[in-house]
């Protein structure tokens, strides 16, 4: 599939302020599974030095440089990316031993993926959460991944998503049963964690079922054999074509669109826009 992708993010000022060095994670991913076609970056005010860099977590960040002062900062990302990912099975994992959990990485492949390992949540009735799900599939890798997305989905109550405000702590997203889908992504990757998956938090676009755009949060576990495979605790499902990833990495906080400050006396109020046109291969 085919997507033109026109994200438009608007912070408005009640009175002049100087904006400080910003970092913008707005280029969409390019990987097994997507292809960025084209992207075209506008911003007001004009930055007196804009650079591309490869960024920590992502190939495309850009370093925002600005003089003067001013009421609004407007940024206009526009992509178009090709997604093909039509059967998120389509793999075997290997070696056979990681079919059991708790997971055990080959010492060379664990010593990389350490950071995507750190326990989240020392709280016990999140441990216990996850031992229990693992028990009911009888402790296998695959199962367990897709047991856990849906048991998101069957047992959570979706809430609406809070712009700029990363996602609560897990054990109180377990215990009131509901999160916006950056809290039921982060329940997601503590809970797999905890069964030794690696996992990393996913910044990205999804399309629902009724064609409504949005930005959205889901999880990449890695599995051996397989790689980073995507799973949507929100909808319940593995991801497929109908989900696009802007960013990825440890933890929320590193896949944020727009990371930076201001100086002067005044609030700051955000606008953003999606748009998402499916388009012909």
């Amino acid at each position: 599939m085919l997507f033109k992708i026109k994200h438009t993010t608007h912070y408005l000022y009640s009175s002049e302020v100087f904006l400080e060095p910003h970092l913008l994670r707005v280029v969409p991913r390019t990987d097994a599974y997507q292809a960025l076609k084209t992207f075209d970056l506008e911003i007001s005010p004009l930055p007196t030095v804009k650079n591309e860099k490869v960024g920590l977590n992502n190939p495309n960040d850009y370093m925002l440089w600005f003089e003067g002062k001013t009421k609004e900062l407007k940024i206009m990302a526009t992509s178009v990316v090709a997604v093909s990912n039509p059967n998120p099975f389509g793999f075997v994992i290997f070696p056979f031993t990681a079919t059991q959990l708790p997971m055990r990485y080959a010492d060379q492949i664990h010593e990389q993926l350490i950071p995507y390992l750190m326990p989240l949540s020392k709280d016990e009735k999140v441990q216990k959460t996850a031992k229990e799900l693992m028990l009911d599939i009888d402790f296998q890798t695959l199962p367990f991944v897709m047991h856990l997305a849906r048991f998101i989905y069957k047992n959570f109550a979706p809430e609406k998503a809070r712009p700029n405000v990363p996602p609560i702590a897990p054990e109180l997203t377990l215990e009131k049963k509901s999160g916006s889908h950056k809290d039921l992504a982060y329940l997601q990757m503590t809970l797999c964690r905890e069964a030794g998956i690696a996992t990393r938090y996913v910044n990205g676009y999804y399309l629902d079922d009724e064609d409504k755009k949005y930005l959205h949060a889901w999880v990449e576990v890695y599995l051996p054999g397989g790689g980073w495979k995507g799973f949507d605790g929100t909808i319940g499902m593995a991801v497929g074509d109908r989900h696009i990833v802007i960013s990825s990495a440890i933890s929320p906080s590193l896949t944020n669109l727009v990371v930076g400050t201001f100086r002067g006396n005044a609030h700051s109020h955000l606008e953003t826009e999606i748009e998402i046109t499916p388009m012909s291969l």
